[in-house]
């Protein structure tokens, strides 16, 4: 079996990680369910792939591109729904998205049952395993969904820069490029370029960083501690087996012994990052939802603290919730005793109490404080 087999497998267990840590967020984010969803295609895609190259006929391998397409084709509107989830835009650009998704799926199941050719050509064979050829038509049909998609979704992303900027999101955009580079690349071999598609690496690179991402700032709970793990072991074994493929690739003649020494070496390397940036680097979940989610305050709260990291004095925060003063002083207590009270829960905090909530806000907002 050629070592490429194990790229997309180690896309598997970078988008089980993802996916892990989606599903034990207690609260969803407004980006949340559309990402379970690109990943649950992106984890399917990858699995099929797995299997497709790793056939050992042409025709067992195109059992599986029939079942990768459907969910393959249904990557560029998934993007498109996450761009819109992340920006808060109207779902009206994503309907004709959806339709023509369903009429290209509904096209390559016609092409496969009846064997009209329309789309696919052959199922062609390489060193790494069988990859489908497609005709001009397919080509064509996936560049316009492809350009309707990643057009509308950086137009999107274009005019709500400074929002996604203020919570925290933009790195996303940088993501998101990289993912689109990805499936575009994959698409080489499908138009006749021999080579291995690296969107399965991509993805794999990527999902490892976002599942780091999205670990920093969960409750120290039995079962996120147990996710920690699980994730972080499954980023580590994409990426040694990424590092793996790129020395074989590089050198198909490398010793067996040294092509472990480099996957097992670069497995503990990017464990060790794995868990430095789960641990203290920026989150892709904004204050607001780590407030919310982590520390359990209630919307109000949450407004309040943002309002405190603008730097608005008492006066100013309850002219802009239209709170009394009374009302104030309640909020800030409860905030105290889920924040400040737990971390440094002696009898000194009662000096000046809201200048160090400041600070505690300050330092999880800048990555410095890991989690609850």
């Amino acid at each position: 079996m050629s070592f490429a087999y194990y790229i997309p497998v180690a896309a598997i267990f970078s988008g089980i990680s993802v996916l892990a840590h989606l599903f034990s967020l207690p609260r969803k984010a407004r980006w949340q369910t559309s990402l379970i969803w690109l990943y649950s295609a992106l984890l399917l895609s990858n699995t099929c792939i797995a299997l497709m190259i790793s056939r050992q006929s042409a025709e067992n391998a195109e059992f599986f591109l029939f079942l990768l397409r459907h969910f393959f084709f249904s990557l560029p509107a998934l993007f498109l729904w996450f761009a819109i989830s992340l920006t808060g835009e109207s779902k009206r650009w994503l309907f004709p998205a959806l339709f023509y998704t369903v009429i290209l799926i509904f096209l390559a199941d016609l092409d496969y049952i009846f064997r009209l050719h329309l789309l696919l050509d052959r199922m062609e064979p390489h060193s790494w395993g069988f990859f489908p050829r497609g005709m001009p038509l397919a080509i064509i049909l996936l560049a316009l969904l492809a350009l309707y998609c990643v057009g509308v979704s950086f137009w999107y992303m274009v005019r709500h820069s400074s929002e996604l900027k203020q919570e925290g999101l933009k790195p996303v955009v940088v993501l998101f490029v990289f993912w689109w580079i990805g499936i575009v690349l994959s698409m080489l071999p499908f138009s006749g370029i021999s080579i291995f598609p690296p969107g399965p690496a991509v993805d794999a690179a990527l999902s490892a960083l976002i599942a780091a991402l999205l670990t920093r700032g969960q409750r120290n709970s039995r079962v996120s501690a147990n996710l920690r793990t699980i994730s972080g072991g499954f980023a580590s074994v994409a990426m040694g087996t990424l590092a793996g493929w790129l020395l074989k690739t590089l050198n198909s003649s490398v010793d067996e012994l040294v092509l472990l020494i480099v996957v097992s070496g670069c497995s503990l390397a990017s464990l060790a990052g794995w868990n430095y940036l789960a641990r203290y680097r920026l989150s892709l979940r904004p204050l607001f939802v780590i407030l919310q989610n982590d520390y359990e305050l209630s919307y109000q709260e949450a407004r309040i603290c943002e309002l405190l990291l603008e730097g608005l004095d008492r006066h100013q925060i309850e002219s802009r919730l239209g709170v009394g003063g009374g009302t104030l002083r309640n909020h800030l207590t409860s905030i105290y005793g889920k924040t400040i009270d737990i971390h440094e829960p002696s009898s000194e905090q009662s000096r000046d109490k809201l200048q160090r909530l400041t600070v505690f806000l300050s330092r999880i907002q800048t990555g410095i404080l890991s989690r609850p």
